[in-house]
């Protein structure tokens, strides 16, 4: 949408106006893709994997997959419509759940739960 408004301020003359609103776009855009090599490049370390990895098209999801526990024939399913979309979910929920440290102090709610029961401090 913001690209289609840029084009309609440069159609009608005021080439000013669409331009910064273009530029302002753009630098927008820019920004979110260095947030995300960012994040990816601390995922990828954490997991033990080259932070540069992130930069290279489908290796990087290669890497995901193996991050993941994925078999890397999995790579294949990403050009198939709609089942990608399932696909990229499983790995994302995946990774988030190898990549994420909890503190030793903190415990699932499950856990803290179970104890409570065995302990008797739950009727």
């Amino acid at each position: 949408m913001m690209s289609t408004l840029a084009v309609f301020l440069q159609n009608n003359g005021n080439n000013v106006l669409g331009a910064l609103f273009g530029g302002m776009a753009l630098l927008f855009w820019l920004a979110v893709a260095v947030v995300v090599i960012i994040g990816g490049w601390k995922v990828f370390e954490k997991a033990g994997h080259p932070g540069w990895a992130i930069l290279i098209p489908f290796y990087n999801t290669y890497i995901m997959l193996k991050i993941a526990g994925r078999p890397g024939w999995w790579l294949l399913l990403y050009l198939i419509p709609i089942v990608n979309l399932v696909i990229a979910r499983t790995v994302d929920y995946r990774v988030i759940g190898i990549t994420r440290q909890r503190p030793e102090t903190q415990r699932p709610a499950r856990e803290v739960g179970r104890g409570m029961a065995a302990h008797g401090n739950i009727a």
